[in-house]
């Protein structure tokens, strides 16, 4: 099948390593001023693209930079970029009013976390340059993401339950990544593993 198509691909190489706020303003400027997708592939979307066609369209009508939450368990809450929101039930968009990289769960008022994809508008690109792009700063992109928050220039979309996500950065969620692309791949059978569901994917308290 031929592409719809041509993409042009460019790489662009992080000499050490800066963080990921860092790491997206060197491809920010390859780019342009213009908005872009970010999508990190230790984080695996099970809905495929579909939550990416969504933010995309939510963009287009809304224009604000928008990142992907999804719930967590509290104690685990610690590995991840949170967010507050100003309406915690999942409707289509929420406004982000806070983001907080890594909080302690004990002070965490929600287990709600980013998922590794956002769209991001010029005032993410313009709080990034804000400390200099040499800065060690690992908190540095959650600081952009709060800045536009706090500026209501932030929204979040759920991830749809029936999709879900697998954080592969620990063995359980590569282990569970490779059970879910086992199971797909053959016919369900009810004398073979239950099923991953989106509650259980990334948890490493919530195995199946």
């Amino acid at each position: 099948m031929q592409p719809s198509r041509q993409l042009e691909i460019r790489f662009v190489e992080q000499p050490e390593r800066f963080g990921l706020g860092d790491a997206v303003l060197r491809a920010w400027r390859v780019i342009g001023d213009e908005p872009v997708a970010v999508l990190l592939p230790d984080k695996l979307m099970l809905g495929g693209a579909e939550l990416l066609a969504s933010m995309l369209e939510h963009y287009d009508r809304q224009a604000r930079s928008m990142v992907a939450i999804g719930p967590v368990p509290l104690p685990e809450i610690g590995a991840y970029g949170c967010v507050e929101l100003s309406n915690p039930e999942p409707h289509a968009t929420t406004l982000v009013t806070r983001c907080v990289e890594k909080p302690d769960p004990q002070v965490a008022a929600l287990g709600v976390v980013t998922c590794g994809r956002y769209l991001l508008g010029v005032d993410i690109l313009h709080a990034l340059q804000v400390n200099g792009p040499e800065e060690r700063d690992d908190d540095r992109f959650l600081t952009a993401l709060d800045a536009a928050a706090r500026a209501n220039g932030l929204l979040g979309v759920h991830v749809l339950p029936r999709d879900g996500w697998v954080d592969v950065t620990d063995w359980y969620g590569w282990l569970h990544a490779h059970r879910r692309e086992f199971e797909s791949g053959r016919e369900a059978d009810e004398s073979g593993p239950p099923p991953i569901t989106s509650d259980s994917a990334h948890s490493p308290s919530m195995v199946a």
